[in-house]
């Protein structure tokens, strides 16, 4: 962000690390981690959750993850679906992490496809009893 005052030049070489978005569910992460359950396992996404809930319940303390979640949500086409995609396949936190940078070398659209295929593979074996 520029403040006034300062030179059309200056503005122009700012350059933000990280978007507002990733900023602000950074941010969240420390008002929204999620609580440890009884027996060691992470925390289920709610209907009641809000989006900045369920990405700090997803990314599990992980700034990495939470930037990654905070990009898809912001994409028009994948939105909050995705993160039911995520829950339902079991991914949490580091995994996010590394299933986006180490496996898919940081390209969003592999890795939401990546998620996509992986959760319908997941609905097919599931015991709906």
């Amino acid at each position: 962000m520029w403040k006034a005052g300062r030179s059309v030049a200056s503005r122009t070489e700012a350059k933000p690390t990280m978007d507002a978005l990733s900023l602000h569910f950074s941010s969240c992460l420390i008002m929204f981690a999620p609580a440890p359950t009884k027996d060691n396992e992470p925390e289920m996404l709610e209907a009641s959750d809000t989006l900045a809930r369920a990405v700090g319940k997803l990314a599990a303390g992980n700034v990495g993850a939470a930037c990654v979640l905070g990009r898809m949500v912001d994409d028009p086409f994948t939105g909050g679906m995705i993160l039911l995609d995520i829950e339902s396949i079991g991914l949490r936190g580091e995994e996010i992490w590394e299933l986006y940078s180490d496996v898919h070398a940081l390209d969003l659209n592999r890795f939401i496809a990546d998620v996509k295929v992986q959760a319908r593979k997941a609905s097919r074996f599931r015991d709906w009893s």
